[in-house]
Order: structure tokens, then sequence, then C-alpha cells
């Protein structure tokens, strides 16, 4: 397969399913065939041009299962043929961060389907060190979240200890819908949440939060708290990353609580006087490390049904044009979409 078609990122709002050029593995590398690519809030902003951080022309997509059909000099030629999920985030391994164990924040990290070529394609070579091998019991549906799950881990962990907390979530999408489940499963006592889109919110609610509210109702999460007081949430996660969501955040997380920023690459203003007078924590939350990502395929093959709880939607690659044009409108009313190869 030396030209496998892939949807090419052409300008905003401009993809394309075009054959591409695809030279055989360099050594280190394989060649990758997904079967499953998930759709990421940030690809859409990548598509729509909102956040300048895909530059066409580009193969986007980061969130991929698949299987190894070819392996360069110098990797294992067992990994040929086995189910892989693809570990998009490449490290250097040699800078202070890396050093420390904070390899998501590399000095000169890349990231396939960001600034390298990603999964929405039928092919692709890879470092073998991005692959990471499945259990033959974890169906893909459940093996393509293992992605934005990993992100969830890490922003739970840099939030602390869950165990009888109150958490509230702002933004009931795919990835705050798995931190909330995440953080539940570390042991918090309270999960609520706010979203817009009401099937978002019945989501949240399928998924295990307590309540899930539209961020203008937010009485009944106090209720589901048993909190008296507007201030009642001890941790908070911003997944959505705007003025209004990092505000209602602040608004009601009790004094000393902190406040986890995951979604988002835009300024916003934020109002500093519930911060100091509350004596609240700011962390933001970036990527995953290692062996959260590993923790992850482990969480997924615990819960089988967490795949079909989030993917609502599997379209096939050469469509996925208009899969990106449904979500940038705002008009799709599914969770996650997932594009597949034709065919």
């Amino acid at each position: 397969m030396s030209n496998p078609a892939a949807l090419v990122f052409e300008g905003p709002r401009a993809l394309a399913w075009r054959p591409r050029q695809l030279a055989p593995p360099a050594p280190g590398e394989v060649r990758l065939e997904p079967t499953l690519v998930g759709i990421c809030g940030s690809d859409v902003h990548g598509f729509d041009g909102s956040s300048g951080r895909r530059r066409p022309p580009m193969v986007m997509g980061h969130e991929a299962t698949g299987r190894v059909a070819d392996a360069g000099q110098g990797v294992d030629r067992g990994l040929v043929g086995r189910r892989v999920v693809l570990q998009p985030f490449v490290y250097c391994g040699a800078c202070p961060q890396c050093i420390a164990g904070t390899e998501n924040l590399c000095a000169r990290r890349h990231f396939h389907g960001v600034d390298r070529d990603g999964a929405m394609a039928l092919a692709l070579n890879v470092p073998a060190a991005n692959v990471e091998a499945i259990p033959d019991t974890l169906a893909d549906l459940g093996a393509v979240l293992v992605e934005p799950l990993a992100v969830a881990l890490h922003a739970v962990s840099v939030a602390g200890a869950m165990a009888g907390r109150i958490v509230f979530v702002a933004g009931c999408g795919p990835i705050g819908l798995l931190t909330g489940f995440v953080a539940r499963r570390a042991g918090a006592r309270t999960v609520v949440g706010t979203d817009l889109q009401p099937h978002r919110r019945a989501a949240a609610l399928a998924l295990g939060f307590d309540a899930a509210a539209h961020p203008a109702e937010t009485a009944s999460l106090r209720a589901s708290a048993g909190a008296s007081r507007p201030r009642f949430a001890d941790v908070a996660f911003d997944a959505v990353g705007v003025e209004a969501t990092l505000a209602q955040a602040v608004e009601l997380l009790a004094p000393a609580g902190t406040l986890v920023a995951l979604g988002g690459w835009q300024a916003a203003r934020i109002d500093l006087r519930g911060i100091v007078g509350n004596e609240l924590a700011l962390r933001g939350s970036f990527n995953y490390r290692r062996d959260e990502f590993e923790r992850a395929i482990a969480v997924v093959s615990e819960t089988p049904t967490l795949g079909e709880r989030i993917v609502t939607d599997a379209v096939p690659m050469d469509e996925g044009a208009a899969a990106f044009a449904r979500l940038a409108a705002g008009t799709h009313t599914g969770l996650k979409i997932v594009l597949e190869p034709p065919g």
C-alpha cells in the first residue's frame, strides 16, 4: 500500500479524501492500519481554524486503534499483526521534564494528528514506541477511548485525592464525562456536571453522575451534593475552557477548593476575587504521562461497556468531512463520532 488514502486537512473547513504517498517504515517505525479513529473536540477546533494548532496540509487523528501491518529495521517482528492503540505523544526522553517523569511537558514534544500526520488514514508510519498492544478481549470500540481516558486520568491525578470529595465538571462532552467517571472510580462521593445540551446531560446521568444541569440551573447540583451553601464543590474540572465555564467553576468551589483546567486553547478572563478570597488552587492539566496511558488500557479493559456509552456514531473515513461539518455547526446530537476505513 504505497499510496493509502487519507482525510487531508487542506485549510479551515476543508477536508478531502485523497491518496498520499507513504514510504516503507523507517528503522524504529511500524506501519499502523487504523480500524477506528475518534474525532476529538480539538480536531474540530483545528478543522474550523479556531485553534491554529493544525497547519495544512496534514492528516488529523490522535485517538486511534488499529493493527500493525509492517515493521522497520530494529523493530520486533512479533508486533506485526498485533492489535494496538496509538499513543500519539512523542517526547524526547532527555530534557529536564522527561528526566523528571513529566514527559507530557517535554520541551521538544510532538503529537501525531497535531504537528505530525495522524490516523485519519488507511495507513501511517509511527515510532514503534508509540503503539501499545491491547488484549484480544478489548473491543475496538473501547480501545478507541484509551487516549481521551488517559487525559481524564491525568486531570484527576493533578487534582489530588478524590476520596469523599464533591466534584463538579463543567462540560459533559466525552472528556468531561470520562473525567467524572475517573473521579468516581477514584472515590469521589458526589459527581455533578453542567452542559448546555440535554443529550449530554442525560449521558452524564447514565454514566453515573449524581446530577447534571443546564449551566443556568445549578440549584439541583447543590441539592444532590447535600449542600446548602452556593459554594459546595471540593474540586472542579473545566472541560470546556471558555470564560463562562471558568467563572462558574470558581463560583461553585468551596474555600480551599481546586480548579483544574483541561479544556480550551484560547485566552479567557477570570475574576481573581473568587480565587484569592477563597484561596482556590488553579491547576492546568495537559495530556498524560506514559504510565497513565498504559493505565487507561487497563481501565477500559475492566469496563467493557464504556465504549458503547460514549461512542454514538461510526462514519466511513471518506465521509469524514461531512461529520466534521456537523460537529462544527453544532448540529450533531450524539456524543462521539469515530471514523472507520471505508467499505
